[in-house]
């Protein structure tokens, strides 16, 4: 029957003196010599780490049935070190980091519900920080470290200006409903940005541009009525560049100075 050595009772704790003696006492001290020559024991900690297989090698020696009792015997060893509160704690944290990843692998079929970060409501103005928690409150957070390797989520106005096809992305992993759902929940975010008045400028200067651009497009079909420039001579022999661009801009040709300029 196994029985400690007299030295400590904790055998990790022990040296190779005390592995010794625990090997004479239980009836393996035949043994010693082949596993010190072979370096297979050491510590306490080296020699409870052996296993059957370990002991099976043809380098040992070991009858086969002393081979399954003395891995029985270590194994019982083993069962038998007392739990310390180091221990103790380190096997809380295991089975709190178990339960995290069993969370975080659990699919749960709810869709997200967009909500703004708490920092600010206008997502121009989003930092990279403000991005992160979005897209965990709605329920993309597993997407974020493939974002941020790819570089193609940053501030705020960058991660708005993301489309269909970056989200598509084979590099990103993102399932094509998530695709589907984070794109339309992008676009909402888009539609809800306030108008500033500076936008509305921007806006109100593009739709004069656009009328000009539309006016100067319009072809008038009108017979030109040749009239003099307004200049003090008649004679046009005697005309300056001026009193040509008068002359062509009043009977209709305006449109070609440039050309002809050119």
């Amino acid at each position: 029957q196994p029985t400690p050595p007299p030295t400590c009772v904790d055998p990790r704790e022990w040296n190779t003196a005390d592995v010794r003696v625990w090997l004479e006492a239980n009836g393996y001290g035949k043994y010693i010599r082949s596993l010190e020559l072979i370096e297979v024991i050491g510590d306490g900690v080296t020699f409870l780490s052996l296993t059957v297989d370990d002991l099976s090698s043809e380098e040992l020696g070991i009858d086969e049935q002393d081979v399954i009792s003395l891995d029985s015997a270590i194994q019982k060893l083993r069962s038998q070190i007392p739990e310390s509160s180091v221990d103790k704690e380190q096997t809380s944290l295991e089975k709190q980091d178990e339960n995290i990843k069993t969370l975080l692998n659990t699919e749960v079929n709810v869709s997200p519900q967009p909500t703004p970060p708490p920092t600010c409501v206008d997502p121009r103005e989003w930092n990279t920080a403000d991005v992160r928690v979005w897209l965990e409150a709605n329920g993309y957070g597993k997407y974020i470290r493939s974002l941020e390797l790819i570089e193609v989520i940053g501030d705020g106005v960058t991660f708005l200006s993301l489309t269909v096809d970056d989200l598509s992305s084979e590099e990103l992993g993102i399932d094509e409903q998530d695709v589907i759902s984070l794109d339309s929940a992008i676009q909402k975010l888009r539609s809800q940005i306030p108008e500033s008045s500076v936008d509305k400028e921007q806006t109100s200067l593009e739709k004069q541009d656009e009328n000009i651009k539309t006016l100067l497009n319009t072809e008038v079909n009108v017979s030109p009525q040749p009239t003099p420039p307004p200049t003090a001579c008649f004679d046009p022999r005697e005309w300056n560049t001026t009193d040509v661009r008068v002359w062509i801009e009043a009977n209709g040709y305006g449109k070609y100075i440039r050309s002809l300029e050119l």
